[in-house]
C-alpha cells in the first residue's frame, strides 16, 4: 500500500474519533490521542451493528504503518506529565488507548504494538476478567450474527436486518 492511501485512512479513522486532520497538521505540537474499541480478525460484514466501535485487523495495521512513518507514537503517561510540566509534545506526538479490554487486545494487538514499538493505554473493564463473557453488545451481535432467522428486526430501535447477505 503507499503511503498515501495510509494517509487517507489514517486521517478517515481520526476523522471518526473527532480530531479534525488539519489539528494534526496545523498544530502538530498539540497531539492526539486515538481510542480504539475493538479489533477483530476479520472484515466487517454487512450486519455489523457494532461497526462504529470496531476495527478490522487489516484496517488497523494500516493505522499503525502510518503512525511509524507519519508521527511520534508517545506513552499517554507522557503526554500527561509534559502538559503538566508546561513542556512541549514531541511534533505530532500521538497515544494509543483502547476502552474495554477485549482478549483481541492480547491476541490481536499486542503483537502489532511489539512489532512497531508503540505504547499503548488499556482502560479495562474488570468485570469481563476471567469471565467467559464480552459486553453484551459484543454478545448481542455475534447471537443475532449465528442465528437461522432470514430477518431480524428490533423493533424499539426501528432497525431490521436481512439476514441473508451476512457472511459470517
Amino acid at each position: 500500500m503507499n503511503l498515501d492511501r495510509a494517509k487517507q485512512i489514517f486521517y478517515r479513522a481520526v476523522r471518526r474519533t473527532g480530531i479534525p486532520k488539519r489539528r494534526l497538521e496545523a498544530r502538530p505540537e498539540r497531539g492526539a490521542i486515538l481510542l480504539y474499541h475493538r479489533v477483530v480478525p476479520r472484515e466487517l460484514s454487512a450486519f455489523a451493528p457494532n461497526h462504529g466501535i470496531e476495527i478490522p485487523l487489516a484496517r488497523f495495521e494500516r493505522h499503525m504503518e502510518y503512525l511509524a512513518a507519519e508521527c511520534r507514537v508517545v506513552s499517554l503517561v507522557e503526554i500527561i506529565e509534559r502538559l503538566a510540566a508546561g513542556k512541549a509534545l514531541p511534533p505530532r506526538a500521538v497515544a494509543i488507548t483502547f476502552d474495554d479490554g477485549t482478549s483481541s487486545d492480547f491476541t490481536l494487538v499486542y503483537p502489532l504494538l511489539q512489532k512497531y514499538g508503540f505504547p499503548a493505554t488499556f482502560y479495562i473493564a474488570t468485570g469481563f476478567v476471567d469471565a467467559d463473557t464480552l459486553p453484551w453488545w459484543y454478545e448481542f451481535e455475534d447471537i443475532i450474527r449465528n442465528c437461522n432467522e432470514t430477518n431480524v428486526s428490533l423493533p424499539a430501535e426501528s432497525m431490521t436486518w436481512d439476514m441473508r447477505s451476512v457472511g459470517g
